[in-house]
């Protein structure tokens, strides 16, 4: 066997640098999002949720999904005024007020106006605080209050005649009954009951300008002042003097640094808002500092380091406006994860590809990257290169590229490369190298473990070796009965289950079972299901609580249970955004995480739903490295990405409902010319007429964590049939029939915890006349009408038609009855007898006229 010892000391790199803080994950909202620009200083939240900022050339509201802007508009008399905003803050009845140069403006939420208070026309309104339910003004005349309820405004009088109350105010803070004034002599105390003031200095009977002001839950009095750089003042003694505090100035002989904002947090945390340092977080304590500045390496680093104004809302955000870069926010108290880089290498190139990570027996910190191997000091003071140098050739290691790192019994670590495996040796601070002579080729090496027997397994593209216990050599497959016809077959990687049976991942060849116990073996060809395979590429393998063996790979996911033998696939892209998965592990509470090309999953210990993490979240990067994941001693998961590693605390994770207030944002109708957006906020019922049956109805929830993974759920009763689920804020409605309707709507960032608050609008829509049941009972009513009456017609014709048949009748009876008397008249002997007298006559004079007169007599009598 060749060994290579190459001292510690030819570390390319090796330098002090100083802990690596908590890289918190800072969302934006720039100019990209809509905001007018991107110069940002007063924030406030609203009754609603409503993030509002003001900005030079406008004011901008912001829900989480996109930002509303209020522009100056000289045909509207209720729009904003010209100038920029001075000031915003919404008070205790949910009334959002606006400073500006020419007075105070309150926005009505139904008219969308923005309404001057006329009692302040023409005074600059530079600050807005709560006194009690009343409005603490600092003016461009001096301090002034308002009160809302009466809508009665008074400029402040001193009791003591201080000409101070009445000179031009910008900053200030309001602490019980006291108003605390930045002034250009020191900080004016104003008490708003006796309307009595006093002056406190800085510095003892010295008059010097303070710029900020505040006062922390403690009643400590903090100020800050510029000369030659930032000063920072701690009210002691009862806040009768000061004690002056630079350990936080900016260091850069260059430049002064200066606050440009002051602020107290809920948890009594004390920020400054520099030009050079960023964000300054002072312990109240012991007067220590933290400093949070922009990482040009870290997308989710805060922009910009020149801070102008803070603000944290009720959910424990902290918003603040930068001088053109937008505003940005954070959660001090959550920051579920963590990205860092190898301190030697972060600035080398513009992505990091970090691969593996590992933790020696001392705490080090072993990282393997795409360009080399750092170690990293326990206390993170100092880090190491180990970096082979590629113009001259000098070996460190067999290849820059590391792959897998192992830590043994030893404290040894044993070094995996995309060209051989080398080894530092503890004891003597050497590395070694293994090649073909020590029966350990230079293959690519995937993954190093070391199983309960402290057998040493070696997983590589060219097949498996192995070294036992005590044992120098190193061995492949073909020494073993039960592995051997294996021998050679590519493996990714390694695990050792619960019951002591080895998992082997096949590189391309699918996978492998190894009971060691009974020295069997399975194979798999493919992982997964018969009618569902997921490929034959195996990146990892873990176990849960219950016994159930995952296995991951380039096509989805994948279950074993050793109860029924048999797999259970997970492969819905629909679900899962990405089915290259890689990087298992199991959390303490039975949760499954998984690393994808598309962001971070975790399976829920019920198996039923993914949580999706993504950039948002404050992951570097949504694609991972396709190999395994790593839990160091203090339980942290560590995944290596394509630029830095993340490590968070799965524990930390809980799935619990973040949703904030939900509210119909807007209520939109289709119309000509432009659509017609009803404001339907805070209203319980909305009333449309027949023709508006086509509907947009858009849901808010305030969820500033992630918005765009937070579920809705609605149904409008009546018309579905049942809830809807999604993620998308938009229900939309077409030909929804006339009548009454409950629309049914909440919120939620679990989508298996709906037990949010349900809100419900009342939506009446009118009938068209021809389908009310008015008009149907109307019309049947009206048919039943026309046929009775249309019946009625027909009998009364028909009775008609009778009676003229009578009255015929009777007429032919009467013309019977006169022609039966004619014919009585005509019998009569005496008519008889002249008429026979004649014929006897005309017979001898005229026989045929006689004939003639015997036919027509005869036709007489047959009558």
């Amino acid at each position: 066997m060749r060994l290579v010892y190459l001292s510690v000391l030819l570390f390319l790199m090796c330098f002090a640098s100083s802990a690596q803080t908590a890289s918190y994950n800072f969302r934006r909202v720039s100019s990209k999002d809509g905001l007018s620009d991107g110069v940002v200083s007063p924030i406030a939240r609203d009754k609603y949720g409503y993030i509002w900022f003001g900005s030079l050339s406008g004011l901008n509201r912001y829900d989480g999904y996109r930002v509303t802007n209020f522009f100056f508009n000289n045909h509207d008399s209720f729009s904003v005024p010209t100038d920029f905003v001075r000031t915003i803050l919404c008070d205790n009845y949910g009334d959002i007020w606006f400073g500006y140069g020419n007075g105070l403006y309150r926005f009505d939420y139904s008219t969308k106006h923005f309404e001057l208070v006329p009692a302040t026309k023409g005074i600059g309104i530079n600050e807005i605080r709560l006194a009690g339910d009343t409005l603490c003004l600092l003016t461009e005349k001096g301090l002034a209050f308002y009160n809302s309820v009466q809508r009665r405004f008074s400029l402040c009088e001193s009791a003591t005649n201080d000409p101070m109350v009445r000179r031009r105010m910008y900053e200030g803070h309001v602490y019980r009954n006291e108003a605390y004034i930045a002034t250009y002599a020191g900080i004016l105390v104003y008490n708003t009951i006796n309307k009595t003031s006093r002056m406190l200095y800085v510095k003892p009977g010295k008059e010097l300008g303070v710029d900020k002001v505040v006062i922390d839950s403690n009643g400590v009095v903090w100020a800050t002042r510029y000369d030659k750089g930032a000063l920072l003042y701690k009210g002691i003694n009862n806040n009768s003097s000061f004690e002056e505090i630079t350990s936080h100035r900016f260091a850069n002989a260059s430049a002064f640094d200066r606050i440009m904002d002051i602020y107290v947090d809920r948890s009594n945390r004390l920020w400054l808002g520099t030009i050079w340092n960023g964000l300054v977080n002072v312990n109240t304590k012991d007067n220590s500092f933290t400093t949070l500045v922009n990482d040009h390496r870290i997308a989710t680093s805060i922009p910009e380091n020149h801070i102008t104004r803070m603000f944290m809302d009720q959910q424990g955000f902290m918003w603040f406006g930068t001088e053109g870069s937008g505003a940005a926010y954070f959660q001090p108290d959550y920051n579920l994860f963590n990205i860092f880089f190898p301190e030697p290498l972060k600035h080398v190139r513009p992505h990091i590809w970090c691969r593996v990570i590992e933790e020696d027996k001392e705490g080090n910190i072993w990282m393997g990257t795409g360009t080399g191997l750092v170690k990293q000091s326990a206390d993170g003071k100092k880090n190491s290169l180990f970096a082979r140098n590629e113009v001259t050739g000098t070996k460190v290691l067999h290849n820059n590229s590391i792959r897998s790192l192992l830590c043994d019994e030893n404290d040894n670590m044993w070094i995996g490369t995309a060209a051989g495996v080398n080894m530092y040796e503890r004891s003597s601070g050497k590395i070694k190298f293994f090649n073909y002579e020590d029966s350990l080729p230079n293959n690519f090496y995937w993954q190093i473990m070391q199983d309960k027997n402290k057998t040493i397994w070696f997983a590589s593209n060219g097949g498996l070796f192995y070294k036992l216990q005590g044992d120098k050599k190193f061995y492949s497959l073909h020494h073993s009965p039960a592995l051997k016809p294996y021998a050679g077959y590519g493996t990714r990687c390694l695990f050792e289950d619960s019951r002591g049976n080895l998992w082997i991942g096949l590189n391309g060849r699918g996978l492998l079972f190894y009971d060691t116990k009974n020295q069997t073996t399975r194979y798999w060809k493919a992982l997964g299901t018969s009618d569902n395979p997921l490929g034959t590429i195996i990146t990892s393998v873990a176990e849960d609580k219950k016994g159930i063996l995952w296995f991951s790979s380039y096509y989805g996911l994948a279950s074993y249970d050793y109860n029924t033998d048999k797999f259970n696939t997970y492969s819905d892209v629909r679900s899962m955004e990405s089915l290259q998965i890689s990087g298992l592990k199991v959390d303490g509470e039975d949760r499954l995480w998984l690393a994808t090309a598309r962001g971070l999953l975790m399976l829920d210990k019920d198996r039923k739903v993914f949580k999706r993490f993504n950039v948002e979240d404050g992951l570097p990067d949504i694609q991972f490295n396709d190999q395994i994941a790593y839990t160091l001693r203090n339980g942290l998961f560590v995944y290596p990405t394509y630029d830095g590693f993340v490590s968070f605390d799965p524990l930390k994770y809980s799935e619990k409902n973040i949703s904030g207030n939900t509210i119909i944002s807007s209520f939109t109708i289709p119309d000509n010319p432009s659509p017609r957006v009803l404001d339907a906020t805070d209203k319980s019922e909305i009333h449309l007429s027949a023709s508006q049956d086509f509907f947009t109805i858009e849901l808010t929830a305030f969820n500033y964590s992630n918005p765009r993974e937070t579920w809705y759920s609605y149904k409008l009763e009546g018309f579905d049939k049942d809830w809807i689920h999604t993620r998308n804020r938009q229900a939309n409605y077409t030909n929804v029939p006339g009548g009454d309707y409950t629309f049914r709507y909440k919120a939620s960032s679990d989508p298996n915890n709906w037990n949010t608050e349900e809100k419900v609008l009342t939506i009446r829509i009118d009938t068209v006349f021809y389908k009310t049941w008015l008009f149907r009972i109307s019309f049947v009513l009206f048919v039943i009408a026309a046929i009775y009456f249309f019946y009625r017609y027909r009998i009364s014709q028909r009775e008609k038609l009778l009676r003229l048949e009578n009255k015929s009748q009777l007429l032919e009876k009467e013309k019977a009855q006169v022609m039966y008397e004619n014919l009585k008249q005509q019998l009569n002997p005496h008519f008889l007898f002249n008429s026979l007298t004649s014929l006897s006559s005309l017979i001898r004079v005229n026989p045929k006229l006689a004939g003639e007169f015997l036919e027509s007599l005869s036709k007489t009598y047959r009558y």
